[in-house]
């Protein structure tokens, strides 16, 4: 209700509030997956979505699913994007991984393979909801660690979290919501 809001471009602004208080659907709109009942919205960019319960297809393995995008925007040529899928593999750390099936991965390690499949596209402006919540320390670190760079690079991220301290590490602007209102 009522938000009103500026993300600058390349730099990473953040959501923070507890359970049900409209961080999700903040997202949802940001994303055009619900419809805005009223006021506006304006993206300059594509848009990747890094979701919090990571849906992949368990028929396909780790680089199916990383693969599975680009496979949506050209059928043809599927094997020069054999080098970009390697890259992505790696910055998430799944090296050894790419030929296993989702319910062979931890939960963490199939949230990589989100992470890795919104970022293969090259978007302007990622939206990330609990993008670390199902990792551990280490791997944690990786992510925040390759979210930074990514803003070096000059991606817009918005990453919507529980968790103050990765928040913290990583935006420039935090907003508080709580009751459905940013405070």
């Amino acid at each position: 209700d009522c938000v009103d809001a500026e993300i600058p471009a390349g730099k990473c602004t953040a959501i923070l509030g507890p359970s049900g208080c409209g961080k999700t659907t903040i997202l949802k709109l940001l994303a055009e997956l619900e419809p805005l009942q009223s006021g506006t919205i304006s993206i300059n960019g594509t848009t990747s979505v890094v979701f919090q319960d990571p849906s992949l297809l368990p028929w396909r393995t780790v680089r199916e699913n990383i693969q599975f995008g680009l496979e949506a925007i050209s059928s043809k040529h599927t094997g020069k994007f054999v080098n970009a899928v390697d890259k992505f593999i790696s910055l998430v750390g799944l090296n050894g991984f790419e030929h296993s099936y989702p319910h062979e991965l931890s939960g963490g390690m199939k949230q990589r393979i989100i992470i890795a499949m919104a970022l293969l596209l090259k978007p302007k402006f990622v939206i990330a909801d609990e993008p670390t919540t199902a990792l551990d320390v280490l791997i944690q670190a990786q992510i925040i660690n390759l979210f930074k760079k990514l803003k070096k690079d000059g991606m817009t991220l918005m990453l919507i979290s529980h968790d103050l301290a990765v928040l913290s590490e990583i935006a420039e602007k935090i907003g508080i919501m709580y009751g459905g209102k940013m405070v």
